[in-house]
């Protein structure tokens, strides 16, 4: 995972080199600083306590914003909006109806998890 942050940052540093109107003016100490401030930015952010805290409570707070908005598209709209189906599902993943609602399963997917409930981004939860 650390490779392909670094490759990232290489390949579009290097894009934005690429594209850039006169590549001879790029100042590279500045492009470093500039990488190196927004990785010292990013670990104050997420390594010390206080902000640590601060961002898991604002994941919790969008979490219980995207439970609330399921329980009202699940009112509103039925099983179309989340809500329980009213028929047997034959075939499993069959009743996933609503294309965006996949956008919220790309991380889960990605950490392994089965289940978007109780799991956050920034904190672990043991079941």
């Amino acid at each position: 995972m650390i490779a392909q942050s670094i490759a990232g940052l290489v390949v579009f540093t290097s894009i934005a080199w690429l594209i850039s109107e006169n590549r001879t003016k790029v100042s590279f100490k500045i492009i470093i600083a500039g990488i190196i401030i927004q990785l010292v930015v990013g670990l104050i952010l997420l390594k010390l306590p206080v902000f640590r805290n601060f961002f898991v409570s604002l994941n919790r707070l969008v979490l219980s914003l995207e439970e609330s908005t399921t329980a009202g598209t699940s009112m509103v709209f039925g099983y179309l909006g989340g809500g329980k189906l009213p028929f047997v599902e034959k075939y499993p993943g069959a009743s996933f109806i609503l294309a965006f609602r996949a956008f919220l399963h790309i991380d889960d997917l990605r950490n392994g998890h089965n289940s978007r409930h109780g799991h956050g981004t920034l904190c672990q939860h043991s079941e």
